[in-house]
């Protein structure tokens, strides 16, 4: 399957966190999980330079490689998050990087 035109934000309900969808891989999607955490599992993230929800004052985190779950954990996210200009290579540089 092809990626998907254009990137969207949706709920992971098995993480109980945001995610970045980036690629459609049939039944399951490509994403980025976004957090509040500097570490995860032991594992540090990655700190953006501006939050993807503006109504957010807390300093805001993605995990440094992407992963892939199953589209029925998915729901639209309700929240008014967009991707700045200041965190597009941050991005582009996780979705480049192989699944976990």
């Amino acid at each position: 399957m092809p990626r998907l035109k254009r990137s969207k934000f949706m709920f992971n309900h098995r993480s109980k966190h945001p995610a970045l969808v980036y690629d459609d891989l049939g039944k399951e999607y490509g994403y980025i999980s976004i957090t509040h955490s500097k570490k995860t599992h032991n594992v540090k993230n990655i700190e953006l330079k501006e939050n993807f929800n503006r109504e957010d004052k807390l300093k805001s985190y993605i995990l440094p490689y992407p992963k892939k779950d199953k589209k029925k954990v998915f729901t639209n996210e309700k929240t008014k998050m967009v991707i700045g200009s200041k965190n597009r290579r941050i991005i582009e540089k996780v979705k480049k990087r192989p699944y976990k």
